[in-house]
């Protein structure tokens, strides 16, 4: 199991990395649990995962209670914009959440479309573990 377990990380980090790659104005991936515990991560500018993996998981369970209240259907992803970049958070498989750090005139769309393509390879990798 612990084979397993190890591989899988090494799978998940690898899929965060090429996220990186291929995703311009990308500047980092975390994927988290959604208590906040970070389960892969690629972010070579970030300082503190443990923060913002814990602020990502609250941002997503907080934009799920309002799409919900509000009846607006199951929550696609949620983006906080800032001065110099954007976050972006959106379910990656059961109880996972993607996070995407972007750099200021990221072109949103693009990593948008990568982002579904990320949470694609993860669900594949998750589903593999089963």
């Amino acid at each position: 199991m612990a084979d397993s377990d190890s591989s899988l990380k090494g799978k998940l980090a690898r899929i965060l990395k090429e996220l990186g790659n291929v995703a311009q104005g990308v500047d980092g991936a975390t994927l988290v649990r959604r208590d906040g515990l970070i389960v892969s991560a690629w972010t070579p500018n970030l300082s503190d995962d443990s923060m913002a993996a814990a602020m990502s998981a609250a941002l997503l369970n907080i934009g799920t209670n309002v799409v919900n209240q509000l009846e607006l259907g199951d929550l696609r992803r949620v983006v906080v914009s800032g001065r110099v970049g954007d976050i972006v958070l959106t379910k990656a498989a059961e109880e996972l959440i993607l996070s995407v750090i972007t750099r200021k005139g990221a072109s949103l769309g693009m990593a948008f479309l990568e982002l579904n393509r990320t949470r694609e390879k993860i669900a594949q990798a998750m589903s593999e573990r089963k």
